[in-house]
């Protein structure tokens, strides 16, 4: 019996510290860092390295505290522990410039107008629409590119004439070429569905509900998102390329740039043999994602890398083309490697 209770105290003493051990040794869960006064690509950024995500539906406001394109208010707050890869709501405050309208019961809802509320011109050309429960955008490239100052433009659910439009209350005109037709009931996103959403050059800028009839939402007026990079910048050298996005405050856009040689789709997650994040249709600032000869080496500029593929085909020791569809099909050449280290710079 003795015996039996020392071996007992043996295996009990033998278990204590490997429990211990166990428990020190468990990644401790993140905590939400402050987001108040960062611009949402600056959050992006911030969220990534701790673990976490920018929930993708960014609510916009146009009162309360703080400069505008900054946030405002965040969900959870600052400090609270969160689990891995948490996704973090933010609210920005905008000037709305955007007003929306829809369903006026004299035209039996086939009328959907957007006016320009504000005293600037709106690069239009980048803005789509689509039904909240839908996967793909309307055509609305029927749309001017521009939409001048205090006017409208829009959409009717039948081919209209040249005297089928209507002047609503607040549009001093109706812009030339400002009319088209969505005859296809599938097109008609702000009568049958429950909400429909705005994006801009891909990004998420507001949700409006179908029953309210009218809704302000805030764009960027300039022809690439404000929140976008105007360029993009790639570094290389004998054994790697990166695209990095060395703005401090801005996004990046991948969706609409593809690299000749490269084999790979940036935005395609598939195509990378390690990715950080669920999706790279942009990079945050400081971010980057490489093509690389050998894995162990170090990113060039000392960047965050959110995704890389290993690849034999170094494309970049020869001139290369680099399409980008953000504002038109626009494709220019980068240079061939020369010296130790080149850099491309791209205007979009």
């Amino acid at each position: 019996m003795r015996r039996l209770f020392l071996y007992l105290c043996l295996v009990c003493l033998w278990l204590i510290p490997v429990t211990a051990q166990d428990e020190t040794t468990a990644t401790p869960a993140p905590t939400v860092p402050n987001l108040i006064g960062l611009t949402a690509a600056q959050a992006e950024a911030a969220l990534n390295a701790a673990g976490m995500r920018l929930d993708p539906f960014i609510i916009s406001v146009d009162t309360g505290t703080g400069n505008f394109n900054t946030i405002i208010d965040q969900s959870p707050a600052t400090g609270e522990t969160v689990n891995q890869g948490a996704s973090i709501s933010i609210t920005v405050r905008h000037e709305y410039n955007l007003e929306l309208r829809w369903q006026t019961p004299e035209h039996n809802n086939n009328l959907f107008n957007v006016r320009n509320l504000s005293e600037t011109n709106i690069a239009f050309g980048g803005v789509r629409f689509k039904a909240s429960t839908a996967d793909n955008f309307v055509d609305t490239s029927a749309f001017p590119d521009t939409l001048r100052t205090q006017q409208c433009i829009q959409s009717w659910t039948f081919t209209p004439g040249n005297n089928d439009f209507e002047q609503l209350a607040g549009c001093r005109f109706v812009q030339d070429n400002g009319i088209i037709g969505l005859p296809d009931v599938s097109d008609q996103f702000w009568i049958h569905a429950s909400a429909f959403d705005i994006y801009q050059d891909g990004v998420y800028r507001a949700t409006c509900q179908q029953s309210a009839g009218q809704c302000q939402v805030w764009v960027s007026p300039s022809s690439i998102a404000e929140d976008i990079a105007p360029y993009v910048y790639l570094i290389y050298d004998a054994q790697q390329l990166v695209v990095y996005n060395n703005s401090d405050s801005q996004w990046m856009d991948l969706a609409h740039l593809f690299i000749d040689g490269s084999d790979v789709s940036l935005s395609e997650t598939r195509n990378w043999d390690r990715l950080i994040i669920p999706d790279i249709d942009r990079l945050a600032p400081n971010q980057c994602v490489r093509f690389t000869r050998d894995v162990t080496i170090q990113p060039l500029d000392n960047c965050d890398e959110i995704a890389f593929v290993v690849t034999n085909n170094a494309f970049w020791q020869n001139i290369f083309l680099v399409t980008d569809l953000l504002a038109g099909e626009d494709v220019k050449r980068c240079p061939s490697l020369s010296g130790e280290r080149t850099i491309c710079l791209l205007q979009r």
